[in-house]
């Protein structure tokens, strides 16, 4: 039992990192195009600078 207690609680972090990334993508993509272009520019712009931030500062 302690094996998948263990295994679940360790898999969680990689659900929710794979939760994101569908939610993200599918934000992005064209085809259902929930953001709209000017909401999509801006989502890019704030991921491109902190991005860019953490890139340079590696002090966080």
């Amino acid at each position: 039992m302690e094996f998948w207690e263990l295994f679940i609680i360790s898999l969680m972090p990689v659900l929710k990192v794979l939760l994101i990334t569908a939610i993200g993508t599918i934000l992005a993509l064209d085809r259902f195009d929930i953001l709209g272009d000017k909401a999509t520019k801006h989502m890019n712009t704030v991921s491109l600078n902190i991005l860019i931030s953490f890139s340079l500062n590696p002090k966080f």
